[in-house]
C-alpha cells in the first residue's frame, strides 16, 4: 500500500483527477451519478433559492441538473487550483470536457442534446454560480462565516468530499455535522461518496485518504444528524477503480 497523503494543497493534481475519474467519454459510474442527480432535482416541487457545493473539486457535472432548479450557487473547495478551474469554466468559452455530460443529462430530460442546447445549459450553470469560495470543511470559523454571509442554504451538495479527506469515522461524522450546520430547516442534502474504500484513492502519483463507508453506516449517521433519507443508489466501481473502492454511493435526505 502506498503512503497516504493529506496534503491536498500541494499534492492534489486537478488535471490528473479529471483525467482519471471524469474522462471525456462517460462511463457507467458517471452515468449513474448523473441519473441520480437528475432524479433528485426533477423531484423538487419548486425552485430552490440557494445551493452550496461543498468540496466540489474541479468538477461541475453535479450542477448540470441543479442549475435548472436553484437560483444561486455558492461553489466551494479547499484547493485554489480547483477553484481556478471553476473560474475558467464560467468564462464565455465552450464547456469542453463537460459537453458529453451535459448532453447526457439533456437527453434524460427528453431533449435532443444539440450543440445549441448543450451550450445553453452550460451558460445557465455559469450564470447560477454567483460565488466561488475557498472553504475548509474542517474549519468551523470558515463555515460560520460563509453561512452568515451567503446562507443558510436550501440544498447542500457535496461530492466525494467529506469521505475523501479522512480515514477516521469519528472525523467523518464531525464533517457530516458541519455540512448539516449549513442547511436551513427542512433543507436537503445530496451527496456522493466512495463505498467500501480499501486503500484510499489514487490521483496521479499520490494516494489520498478515504473512510470506510457502506449503506448502513451512511443511513444511520444521517438519521442521527436528524435527516430522513429519501433515496440511495449504489453503483459497483468500474474495474480500473476496484483496488481503491468497491462502489459509489449517492444519497439524498431532508433535514427535519
Amino acid at each position: 500500500m502506498q503512503t497516504i497523503t493529506t496534503d491536498f494543497l500541494r499534492s492534489f493534481d486537478p488535471q490528473a483527477y479529471l483525467d482519471t475519474y471524469y474522462p471525456y467519454e462517460i462511463g457507467k459510474e458517471n452515468q449513474n451519478l448523473l441519473e441520480f442527480y437528475h432524479q433528485f432535482y426533477s423531484s423538487l416541487q419548486h425552485k430552490q433559492s440557494k445551493l452550496i457545493e461543498v468540496g466540489g473539486g474541479p468538477t461541475v457535472w453535479q450542477l448540470i441538473s441543479a442549475s435548472r432548479m436553484v437560483n444561486d450557487i455558492s461553489f466551494t473547495d479547499l484547493s485554489p487550483s480547483n477553484l481556478e478551474i471553476i473560474r475558467e469554466f464560467i468564462q464565455p468559452t465552450p464547456p469542453g470536457r463537460w459537453i458529453e455530460y451535459i448532453k447526457f443529462v439533456l437527453k434524460l430530460e427528453g431533449k435532443e442534446g444539440s450543440k445549441t442546447q448543450v451550450n445553453g445549459r452550460a451558460d445557465i450553470i455559469k450564470e447560477k454560480i454567483h460565488h466561488i469560495l475557498q472553504l475548509d470543511i474542517k474549519n468551523l470559523r470558515q463555515i460560520k462565516k460563509i453561512k452568515n454571509q451567503f446562507g443558510p442554504f436550501d440544498i447542500v451538495s457535496s461530492t466525494f468530499c467529506i469521505d475523501s479527506i479522512t480515514v477516521s469515522y469519528g472525523e467523518w461524522k464531525d464533517l457530516l455535522a458541519n455540512l448539516n450546520s449549513l442547511l436551513c430547516p427542512m433543507g436537503r442534502i445530496i451527496m456522493s461518496l466512495l463505498g467500501k474504500s480499501r486503500e484510499g484513492y489514487q490521483v496521479g502519483d499520490h494516494t489520498f485518504p478515504a473512510v470506510f463507508l457502506d449503506q448502513g453506516i451512511l443511513i444511520k449517521a444521517l438519521e442521527k444528524e436528524g435527516f430522513i433519507v429519501e433515496d440511495l443508489k449504489q453503483t459497483r466501481s468500474e474495474r480500473e477503480h476496484r483496488r481503491s473502492y468497491g462502489s459509489l454511493i449517492s444519497i439524498k435526505a431532508v433535514k427535519t
